[in-house]
C-alpha cells in the first residue's frame, strides 16, 4: 500500500480504538509499532519493519502485491493465517527494466534474532530470499515460486508442507548455527532442494527436475528420511565433516547419487533407484557408509564409484546392477564391500593407491575383465567373482591379497588359449580356499610374486593349452593344491614350487613341468593324473613323495616318510615341538614324534620349542633330535655336529665359563641375547656363531673363514672381537661390533653388511675392510630387462636375464698404515637412449629397482594403465588412442614422450596427479 494510504488509515484507527499504530520513518520504511492486521488486497510500496513485541497478522485470503524492491523486516512477530480453501498470496509486480525474468524482484522477509514468523497456507513469489530467518519460524503448507531462495535459516524453523517451484538456488538452507525440523517438503524445476550447514531433521522430501536434491556441509548434523528424487543432476552433495544420516531414499533418472569432496561422517541407508548414471564421485573423502542399496544403473559410460578416500568407505547389504564399470578407488583409505552384489558390463575393479580393500560375502559379475589392484592390500572372504567367456580375471600389482573361501571363474571356452584368472606381479597372495575355474592359465605368478596359503583349486582350463599355475619369476608355496582339466597342473618356467598335498586329474600333458635350473618340492605328487606319459617331467630339479608317480625329470630325488622323535638331554619326549624338513613343518605328538619326508642321502631337520632349537642331518627311516639346554655350572660346549638355537629371549651362560662352539657345530641367536659373565664365546675351526637379530655381550674369539654369519638384522656383539687367520682372505656378513676389532697374525678379513663402532686393529701384513653389495635391477612394466647398461665407480656391466647387475664397494679399508673411507656413489643406468641416475650410500647394502617402462607407439586397441609401481614410462613413437579405448595414467606416474613425438586422442586419456613430459 502507499505511504499516504497507510498513514490515513492509521490516523482513523487511532481515533477509534488505538488498535493499530503505523507510521512512516525518515528512511521511507513503513514501521509497524502496534499489533496490526492485514486483509483483502494489500499493496506494499515501501520497506516494512515489524518492531519488537509487535505482531503483524495477515488474515486468510489476503492478496499482497509488492510493487518494488522492498524488504519486510521482522523484529517482532508475523502471523500469516491462510487456510487450504482461503490461502494468502504474496507476489511482486516490479520489473523496472522490462527484463524477461520472474525472479528476484524483492527481498522477502528478514526475521531478526528477536523475530518470529508463523506462516500457513501462503504462496510467495518473485523474490530473492523469501524467508531469511535469524530468529524463529514456523511454516505450514507454504509455497515459494520464482525466487532465488525459499528459506535461509540461521535461527530455528519448524517446517511442514513447504513447496518450492522454479527456485533458482535453494528451497531450504539451514546455515551454520541454525536448526530446522522439516516435514513433507517438495521441490521442482529448481536449483537445489535442501541445504544443511547446521542442524536439520528432515522427514519427507520430494525433488524433481532440479539440480541437487540434498546438500550437506561441514559442521552439520542431523538426518533426512523418506526422500524421493527424480530427474536430478546430483541426489546428495556432501562437503566437509558432518554427523548426518540419510535414510529411505528413492532416486530415479538421475546423473549422480553422491558428490563427495572432503566428506566425512555421512551415512546413507535404504536406497532404491532406477536409471542412475553414477553412484559416487568423491575426492579426499573420510568416513562414508552406505547400507541397503538396490539400484539399477543406466549403463552410461564411466565408473559407478570413483572415489579418492583417506577414511573408511563401506557399502553393505546392497545390490547394484546395470552400470558400465564398477569401483574405482584411490587413496590411503579402507574400502569395504560386504553382503552385496555388483554387476557391470565393463570392469568391476580399478583399485589403486596405498590403502586397502575388503570384501565379505559378496558377488561381483562383469562381462569384461574383472579389473586391477595396484599398490593396495585386499582381503576376500566368502566372495564370488565371475566374468564372461571372453575376458580375463584379476590383475594384482604389488600389495598383499588374502582369499578365503572365494572363487574367480568364467564359463569354459574350448578355443580359449590366453585368458588369465589371477595375474600376480610384485604381490603376495594368501590362498585359503581360493578356486580358479575356466581360465587358460588359472594363476600366473609373475615377477616377485609370492603365492601361498592353505588351499588352492584350479580347474576347467582346457586340456589342449594352459596351466593351472604358471610360475614365471615368482614362488608358490601351498599346503593343498588341486588341479584338473588343463594342459599342465603347474608349469615352473622360472621360480619355485613347494606343495604338501597335491591332487590332480585329467591333464592333457604332464601334471608338473619344470624348466632347467628351476626347482619343485612336492610332498605328495599325484600319480596317474595326466593323460600323457608322465606325471612330472622337465629339465629342472624335483624332490617328491607319494606313490607310483611317473617322473621324467633331469634331477629327481624321492622322499621317504620318516619318524623323528624329539627329546631333552634326559631322553624324555617333548610334546608340541615344531619340527621342519624341506620346508614342511609338523608338531610333535604325545610321544614326542612327527612324520616328515626325508631323502635317502639325508635331510636337514630342525626342531624348536620356542626357547631352544637344534638342527641335524637325518636319513630314513628317521632319528632323534635332542634339544640343547644351557648348563647351570661350568663351561657350555656345543659338540661337533650339533647346531643349537636360542630363540626369542635373554639367556645367561654360567659365570666364569666360556661358551665354546666346536668345529662343524653352530649356535644361532634368533631374536635372542646371550650373556656370558666373565667368559668368552670361542668359535673353533669350522664352527659358526650365527645371529638372526641376535646379540651377545661376550668377547668373541674366532679362527674360521665362516665363523660369523648374520641373517636379516644380523649379529650384534656388544664387546670386542678377536679373529686369527693366515694370508687367506676371510669373508663374513651381517656382523655389527660395538667394541674393538682385533685381527691377529697376517689376517685379511672383509665383512659385508657390517659395522665396527670401536677401533680396528689390523694385523701386520693384513687388512680389514667393510664392504657392501648393490643389486641393481632394471624393470619394464614389472618384467626384468636384460642388456641394460649399469655403471658404478667406472665399472660397467649389462643386466642379466633377471634384469640384475651386482656391484661390490668397499666403504672402509684399514691397514697398518692407512684407514680410507668411501661414501656416496652414483649409479648410472642406460637403456634405449634413456638414462637414470641413483645414489648409493655404500655404508649400507642396497637393492634398487630402476623402472624404465616402455609404452609402444602405434594404435592403442585396449585399455592401458600406467601404474605408479612401474613409473617412469617412456614413449618413443607416436601413439593414437583409438575410439573406444582408454589410456589411464595413475596418480604419481609420469610419461616421457620423445621429442617430435606425440599422442593423438580419439578415445579417452585420463590422468590424476600425474605428469606427461615432452
Amino acid at each position: 500500500m502507499s505511504g499516504s494510504a497507510v498513514r490515513a488509515m492509521a490516523l482513523s484507527l487511532l481515533m477509534i480504538t488505538s488498535f493499530f499504530a503505523v507510521f512512516s520513518i525518515a528512511t521511507e520504511a513503513t514501521v509497524i509499532s502496534a499489533d496490526t492486521h492485514w486483509s483483502g488486497s494489500v499493496t506494499i510500496d515501501d520497506d516494512v519493519l515489524v518492531t519488537a513485541s509487535r505482531t503483524l497478522t495477515i488474515e486468510a485470503g489476503t492478496q499482497i502485491t509488492v510493487t518494488g524492491d522492498y524488504l519486510i523486516t521482522v523484529d517482532g512477530t508475523v502471523d500469516i493465517l491462510g487456510t487450504e480453501t482461503n490461502p494468502v498470496s504474496i507476489t511482486n509486480n516490479n520489473n523496472p527494466g522490462g527484463f524477461n525474468s520472474n525472479t528476484g524482484w524483492w527481498d522477502g522477509f528478514l526475521v531478526s534474532s528477536s523475530g518470529d514468523i508463523d506462516a500457513s497456507w501462503v504462496t510467495v513469489s518473485r523474490g530473492r530470499t523469501i524467508f531469511d530467518v535469524a530468529g524463529s519460524a514456523t511454516f505450514d503448507n507454504t509455497t515459494v515460486e520464482y525466487s532465488y531462495i525459499g528459506a535461509d535459516v540461521s535461527g530455528s524453523a519448524s517446517i511442514t508442507g513447504l513447496s518450492c517451484t522454479n527456485v533458482d538456488f535453494t528451497c531450504i538452507s539451514v546455515l551454520q548455527g541454525g536448526s530446522a525440523s522439516a516435514n513433507s517438503v517438495s521441490v521442482s524445476a529448481s536449483g537445489n532442494g535442501v541445504e544443511n550447514g547446521g542442524s536439520l531433521t528432515l522427514d519427507g522430501l520430494e525433488v524433481s527436475q532440479s539440480g541437487i536434491g540434498l546438500l550437506i556441509f561441514d559442521g552439520s548434523n542431523g538426518g533426512a528420511s523418506n526422500l524421493d528424487f527424480d530427474n536430478l543432476s546430483i541426489a546428495v552433495l556432501s562437503r566437509g565433516i558432518s554427523s548426518f544420516t540419510v535414510d529411505s531414499l528413492r532416486v530415479d533418472d538421475s546423473t549422480l547419487l553422491l558428490d563427495a569432496i572432503n566428506s566425512d561422517g555421512l551415512e546413507i541407508e535404504d536406497v532404491v533407484g532406477e536409471n542412475l548414471d553414477r553412484l559416487v564421485v568423491g575426492s579426499s573423502m573420510g568416513d562414508v557408509n552406505f547400507d541397503n542399496f538396490v539400484i539399477n544403473g543406466s549403463g552410461a559410460n564411466g565408473w559407478m564409484v570413483a572415489a579418492d578416500s583417506a577414511g573408511t568407505f563401506t557399502l553393505s547389504n546392497s545390490t547394484l546392477n546395470g552400470f558400465d564399470s564398477g569401483l574405482r578407488f584411490t587413496g590411503s583409505g579402507l574400502h569395504v564391500i560386504e553382503d552385496s552384489s555388483i554387476s557391470t558390463s565393463g570392469s568391476v575393479f580399478d583399485i589403486s593407491g596405498t590403502g586397502s580393500f575388503e570384501t565379505k560375502s559378496s558377488t561381483f559379475t562383469a562381462t569384461s575383465n574383472l579389473g586391477y589392484f595396484s599398490g593396495v592390500d585386499s582381503s576376500w572372504d566368502d566372495s564370488t567373482l565371475t566374468t564372461d567367456s571372453t575376458s580375463n580375471g584379476l590383475e594384482l600389482i604389488s600389495g598383499k591379497h588374502t582369499f578365503d573361501t572365494t572363487s574367480i571363474s568364467r564359463d569354459y571356452l574350448y578355443s580359449d588359449s590366453s585368458s588369465v584368472g589371477l595375474a600376480v606381479t610384485w604381490a603376495v597372495v594368501d590362498a585359503d580356499g581360493l578356486t580358479l575355474s575356466g581360465w587358460s592359465d588359472g594363476a600366473q605368478c609373475r615377477t616377485d610374486c609370492e603365492l601361498g596359503g592353505s588351499s588352492l583349486t584350479v580347474n576347467m582350463g582346457g586340456v589342449q593349452v594352459g596351466n593351472g599355475i604358471n610360475i614365471d619369476g615368482g614362488s608358490v608355496t601351498l599346503d593343498s593344491l588341486s588341479t584338473s582339466s588343463s594342459l599342465h597342473g603347474v608349469y615352473v618356467v622360472d621360480g619355485d614350487l613347494h606343495v604338501s598335498d597335491w591332487t590332480g586329474a585329467s591333464h592333457g600333458d604332464s601334471t608338473l613341468l619344470v624348466n632347467i635350473d628351476q626347482t619343485a618340492i612336492v610332498r605328495n605328487l599325484p600319480a596317474h593324473s595326466s593323460n600323457g606319459l608322465w606325471d612330472a617331467e622337465g629339465d629342472g630339479t624335483l624332490l617328491f613323495g607319494g606313490t607310483n608317480a611317473r617322473v621324467n625329470m633331469a634331477q629327481a630325488n624321492e622322499f621317504t616318510e620318516s619318524t623323528i622323535s624329539v627329546t631333552d638331554l634326559s631322553d624324555i619326549a617333548i610334546v608340541g615341538v615344531n619340527v621342519e624338513a624341506h620346508g614342511f613343518t609338523e608338531v610333535t605328538d604325545a610321544n614326542g614324534e612327527v612324520v616328515l619326508p626325508l631323502l635317502t642321502s639325508g635331510s636337514d631337520v630342525s626342531a624348536d620349542d620356542g626357547v631352544y632349537g637344534v638342527t641335524d642331518v637325518i636319513s630314513p627311516p628317521g632319528g632323534n633330535l635332542q634339544l640343547p639346554v644351557i648348563p647351570t655350572t661350568g663351561a657350555w660346549v656345543i659338540p661337533i655336529g650339533v647346531h643349537a638355537v636360542l630363540i626369542g629371549n635373554n639367556y645367561t651362560a654360567p659365570s666364569g665359563g666360556d661358551v665354546t662352539i666346536s668345529t662343524s657345530a653352530s649356535l644361532t641367536l634368533k631374536n635372542a641375547h646371550l650373556a656370558v659373565p666373565n667368559g668368552d664365546i670361542v668359535v673353533e675351526g669350522s664352527g659358526q656363531l650365527i645371529g638372526e637379530n641376535g646379540s651377545t655381550d661376550a668377547v668373541v674369539r674366532t679362527t674360521g673363514g665362516n665363523a660369523i654369519e648374520g641373517i636379516g638384522a644380523g649379529l650384534f656383539v656388544q664387546n670386542d672381537v678377536h679373529h686369527s687367520c693366515s694370508l687367506t682372505e676371510h669373508v663374513w656378513s651381517g656382523l655389527h661390533v660395538e667394541g674393538d676389532f682385533y685381527l691377529e697374525q697376517t689376517c685379511r678379513l672383509n665383512i659385508y653388511d657390517g659395522t665396527v663402532s670401536g677401533t680396528i686393529h689390523p694385523s701386520m701384513g693384513g687388512y680389514f675392510s667393510l664392504s657392501n653389495i648393490a643389486q641393481i635391477r632394471v624393470v619394464d612394466f614389472g618384467e626384468p630387462v636384460e642388456g641394460a647398461t649399469v655403471t658404478v665407480q667406472g665399472n660397467q656391466m649389462n643386466t642379466n636375464q633377471d634384469g640384475i647387475a651386482l656391484f661390490s664397494a668397499t666403504y672402509r679399508n684399514v691397514t697398518e698404515v692407512s684407514d680410507s673411507s668411501t661414501g656416496l656413489l652414483q649409479v648410472y643406468v642406460l637403456r634405449n637412449g634413456h638414462s637414470q641416475i641413483r645414489n648409493w650410500d655404500s655404508t649400507s647394502p642396497i637393492s634398487l629397482d630402476v623402472m624404465m617402462s616402455t609404452v609402444s607407439g602405434g594404435y592403442l586397441a585396449e585399455w592401458l594403465r600406467l601404474d605408479a609401481a612401474f613409473t617412469p614410462y617412456y614413449l618413443d613413437d607416436n601413439l593414437t588412442i583409438t575410439t573406444g579405448t582408454t589410456l589411464t595414467i595413475q596418480a604419481y606416474s609420469s610419461l616421457s614422450v620423445k621429442a617430435d613425438r606425440g599422442i593423438s586422442v580419439s578415445g579417452v586419456l585420463e590422468a590424476t596427479q600425474a605428469s606427461i613430459i615432452g
